[in-house]
């Protein structure tokens, strides 16, 4: 092989190299991501054995694509024993919740509205949200658990995993 040739395969390298790069980064903003951090968990006694687990959380999305929730999880990792996913609670029973007990509850009051299948993140925009579900639990689990992971995922596919910072810190007694 040539001096030449290789000086021309180099070039058409990097031009390609070039072409995809700009290519990758000009559509950046269409691929659906979701940032966010979960900012308080509650626990609600529900009997001896089971408790309701309220997460409020902030999610961003800086994506030029629209996010709508087909499903939403909670995850929660005890101390000890293995992981547990959560049976979802629906908004109207979230609400019953809120709207039945004494003024001061063990709830505290509603700071957001509950996100839940059909809800959608606009592009560029930043929303505060509830998600909750039950656990066969007792509280005193779940108050010293190892974390809380919430996962929120679109009706096309892509998904957002949202994990408690330190369960020692956002646990509400």
């Amino acid at each position: 092989m040539t001096k030449q040739f290789w000086s021309f395969l180099g070039i058409g390298l990097a031009v390609v190299g070039i072409i995809a790069a700009i290519v990758w980064f000009s559509n950046e903003s269409s691929h659906l991501v979701l940032t966010g951090k979960i900012l308080k968990v509650r626990v609600l006694p529900l009997d001896g054995e089971s408790s309701l687990v309220l997460v409020d959380f902030r999610v961003t999305n800086p994506t030029a694509v629209l996010f709508k929730a087909g499903e939403v999880t909670i995850k929660l990792v005890p101390r000890s024993g293995e992981p547990s996913d959560g049976m979802m609670v629906t908004k109207r029973d979230v609400d019953a919740v809120f709207n039945y007990q004494p003024v001061g509850g063990l709830a505290g009051p509603k700071f957001n509205d509950v996100f839940s299948l059909g809800d959608t993140i606009p592009p560029g925009k930043t929303l505060d949200r509830m998600a909750e579900a039950r656990f066969e639990f007792p509280t005193s689990v779940i108050e010293r658990r190892k974390n809380i992971t919430l996962y929120l995922q679109d009706v096309d596919g892509p998904e957002a995993e949202l994990t408690e910072q330190s369960a020692e810190t956002s646990a509400v007694k």
